[in-house]
């Protein structure tokens, strides 16, 4: 017979990939772009971040009409949302 415990005791474990990286690499590199895209104030100017850095902010919809997929499937693809190089542009 199983009690309540046994869910939690015997819970499947998920593989949490470990990731390798120097902390003050990720700090110079943060800190090099905010200086390279002018940022002194906060809550950053994500639209002028992405016109100055040649990106291009895109809808879901807009992004399923120039590939012709559906919404759904695009969802599944990227649940977090999607960056990728179209035609010369970034696509955000």
């Amino acid at each position: 017979m199983t009690n309540k415990y046994d869910l939690i005791i015997n819970k499947p474990k998920f593989f949490i990939p470990k990731y390798n990286f120097n902390y003050f690499n990720v700090r110079n590199n943060a800190w090099e772009f905010l200086i390279k895209n002018k940022v002194n104030k906060y809550p950053l100017d994500l639209r002028t971040i992405a016109i100055n850095n040649n990106w291009h902010i895109c809808s879901y919809n807009l992004y399923c009409k120039m590939n012709n997929i559906s919404i759904d499937d695009l969802i599944k693809k990227h649940p977090s949302g999607f960056t990728e190089k179209y035609n010369g542009l970034y696509l955000i």
